[in-house]
């Protein structure tokens, strides 16, 4: 009974809506993916869309992240390009060149940080050089 008591006393972490735009030498990336790593370990991701948008959400909880602060790493390889042709037969497939500096890739060396918190009306943009 204790247990169904702190369950239901457990309040649900408000999801913050996260949307932005990147840009890779001032012009839209095309493809490619943004991934959050929260400061827990957390791992949330997006597709990035042909105008080089993008929106955070969850699967199980809805739209949007938990608050906090998150490093960011951002891909765009030439097998993530719309319509490549990647092959499935290999156990670690080649992900082809990347497109934008290998540093976006690591969370370590992008220099990319974002706090998430009440107040994300406002597109997040990453400009890349």
């Amino acid at each position: 009974m204790a247990l169904m008591l702190s369950e239901g006393c457990r309040r649900e972490t408000e999801l913050m809506p996260v949307h932005g735009r990147v840009t890779y030498q001032g012009r839209p990336l095309e493809f490619g993916a943004v991934k959050f790593q929260h400061s827990s370990g957390r791992l949330v991701s997006a597709d990035i869309q042909p105008d080089g948008t993008f929106r955070l959400f969850t699967l199980r909880k809805g739209e949007g992240v938990e608050p906090g602060r998150y490093t960011v790493r951002i891909t765009c390889f030439e097998s993530q390009r719309p319509g490549a042709n990647v092959p499935t037969d290999q156990e670690i497939p080649d992900r082809g060149p990347s497109l934008i500096p290998l540093k976006y890739d690591d969370y370590l060396t992008s220099g990319l940080e974002i706090d998430v918190g009440p107040d994300m009306s406002n597109p997040v943009v990453f400009d890349l050089t």
